[in-house]
């Protein structure tokens, strides 16, 4: 990544990521998963269900090179709740029939989000993705 101004925002990005991997599937937008700022993924103000840590170190040569670690609760209810808790609350609430998605259904679309929202960020700042992040923030 090159070291610029940009580069500080990719925590919050790929927090969105995480959350945008289940809300940006057909069906799942209303699926209660939000961050809370900076880097954790709630269902609701019920629970923690995912987090995210990025690191960084210059690279040399104007390069940074990030690492992002990234959890996500997709399937076990215990200790706290996951995500397919939520999408079945979800069901439950609304009377949607939406599936119980697999980790690898999750972390795909997390890898997806997060390179296309790190591309836009680095090449239009923060702007090009606050609305998005500003519409799932638990506030």
């Amino acid at each position: 990544v090159p070291l610029s101004p940009s580069a500080l925002h990719l925590q919050y990005v790929a927090g969105l990521a995480a959350v945008q991997a289940v809300r940006g599937l057909p069906g799942y937008a209303g699926v209660d998963l939000r961050v809370k700022w900076p880097n954790d993924m709630w269902w609701g103000r019920r629970a923690k269900v995912g987090g995210v840590l990025v690191g960084s170190a210059t690279a040399g040569g104007g390069a940074l090179d990030v690492f992002v670690g990234c959890g996500v609760n997709v399937c076990n209810e215990r200790p706290t709740a996951s995500v397919n808790e939520a999408i079945a609350a979800h069901n439950a609430a609304t009377g949607a029939a939406l599936a119980p998605l697999s980790v690898e259904v999750v972390a795909a679309r997390f890898l997806s989000r997060l390179e296309a929202l790190a591309d836009a960020v680095m090449a239009g700042g923060w702007a090009a993705v606050a609305a998005e992040d500003y519409a799932v923030w638990l506030h």
